[in-house]
């Protein structure tokens, strides 16, 4: 498949995985359609991308992504490829975690998900076509410590994914699964310089799994891959 002129909308494209897919994609001469709750941030990351283009999306907001779903498809006419990439975390106990920080995760992590999901397969399916690419997290296939609002709405995306593909199979829509181990990103409370993120992926290994996915042939389905940093 070739990604020339494909429009690829990737949500929390801002920083960190998001950016880097929206550089990969737009390298394969994609028009990138970048997104976040921040749009001045966008529109500086978009500067950087050739055939991009900024839009405001939050995706936790079904309002919001109403709104930028139709402006995208008002000015492109289609989206060929989702990438929900979104994401927060927040780390302690559970009894540490106040009420709003829990709903904040399953907003963002598995609500935004399905929000996007649902307003773009509306089109997908009108056209028989389409790839939809969830980044979950290792955290969805496995429970951690002071994690478990995170890793609840991460499972949830896990089962999510593996329905939507079932649903949409015969519509020729394609529905991925990436569960990356550790990132190197901000989303780790880890200091910058410390020694243990050497040891981490990097946002453009996400990146280069998406195109891989998104390049492969329309008999081959690759329901869900897991990636790992490689300590030798």
């Amino acid at each position: 498949m070739s990604l020339k002129n494909k429009v690829i909308l990737v949500t929390g494209a801002s920083r960190g995985i998001g950016k880097a897919i929206a550089e990969r994609f737009s390298n394969e001469g994609a028009i990138a359609i970048i997104t976040s709750r921040n749009l001045k941030e966008i529109k500086d990351v978009s500067k950087r991308i050739k055939n991009s283009f900024p839009v405001e999306l939050d995706v936790a907001d079904k309002k919001s992504v109403k709104s930028a779903v139709q402006k995208i498809i008002s000015r492109f006419k289609r989206i060929d490829i989702l990438i929900n990439n979104a994401g927060i975390v927040d780390y302690g106990t559970l009894l540490d975690v106040d009420y709003e920080h829990i709903d904040s995760q399953i907003s963002t992590n598995l609500l935004g998900t399905i929000y996007c999901t649902k307003e773009v397969l509306r089109y997908m399916a009108a056209e028989k076509s389409g790839i939809i690419i969830n980044i979950g997290s290792g955290s969805g296939k496995k429970g951690a410590a002071e994690t478990s609002v995170y890793c609840a709405s991460k499972f949830g995306v896990t089962g999510f994914t593996e329905s939507i593909a079932e649903e949409f199979r015969h519509h020729n829509i394609k529905v991925h699964l990436i569960n990356p181990g550790k990132v190197n990103t901000s989303i780790h409370k880890i200091p910058a310089n410390d020694s243990r993120r050497e040891k981490m992926l990097i946002p453009e290994d996400i990146a280069d799994i998406c195109v891989y996915l998104a390049n492969l042939p329309q008999r081959v389905d690759v329901r869900e891959v897991n990636i790992r940093p490689w300590i030798g």
